[in-house]
């Protein structure tokens, strides 16, 4: 099973590649399938998530309780993506280069919602995204987190079965909007726009006293 994590802080046409590398780019227009029963609004913790599943746009949106925007996926062609694919990892004292040796499949044709769970904080969808001669089952899950009784925040979870070891999930941006972080480094402040490795390894991994170092 295929897993990608990160806390969600920005809205942009932002690509998670989990082996793991941050592309930033749009995406053209590809083919949705929907159920009936959509539009869902519900009330997850401090937060209001719409579910959309219509022909034409298909997606997750997240506002806050008075109406302000914080996150929204793609709306209008597929924001899930699934690969099955053949890497090399060398690295290095934290230093990691990747590099791409073979696609074996790609499923990005089309993605359908399936089902809408929600249990306690947390929201989970299922569907499947299928391709050339390819299908994979997803499960994207979002999950209302507190710093403190005042503070909150949402972590999602995208998981891939059926082979996928690579996802891409796509979402918003305002053209104004920076993205900081993604751990130390040493060129650009706002990565908008930049492919960033978000990959790193302590120097003393397996060198002291276990767990602490692991």
């Amino acid at each position: 099973m295929q897993k990608l994590k990160n806390p969600l802080n920005m809205r942009s046409y932002f690509i998670l590649i989990l082996w793991p590398l941050v592309f930033f780019c749009k995406q053209a227009h590809s083919a949705i399938s929907a159920p009936e029963g959509f539009p869902l609004v519900l009330n997850v913790g401090d937060y209001i998530f719409t579910v959309e599943n219509s022909i034409h746009r298909k997606g997750v949106r997240i506002t806050s309780l008075e109406g302000k925007k914080i996150f929204s996926t793609l709306m209008t062609s597929n924001f899930i993506h699934a690969f099955h694919k053949l890497g090399k990892i060398d690295g290095r004292f934290g230093a990691f280069k990747f590099k791409e040796l073979r696609t074996f499949k790609t499923c990005n044709r089309n993605q359908t919602i399936d089902q809408v769970d929600v249990s306690g904080e947390s929201i989970q969808i299922k569907g499947i995204v299928s391709g050339h001669r390819c299908s994979f089952p997803y499960e994207l899950t979002f999950k209302v987190g507190r710093t403190d009784s005042s503070t909150s925040y949402i972590d999602f979870e995208l998981n891939a079965d059926g082979g996928a070891n690579r996802l891409k999930l796509l979402y918003q941006a305002d053209r104004d909007e920076g993205i900081f972080g993604l751990g130390e480094q040493f060129t650009y402040i706002n990565l908008k726009g930049k492919k960033v490795p978000i990959m790193a390894q302590e120097q003393g991994h397996l060198r002291g006293a276990m767990p602490l170092v692991s």
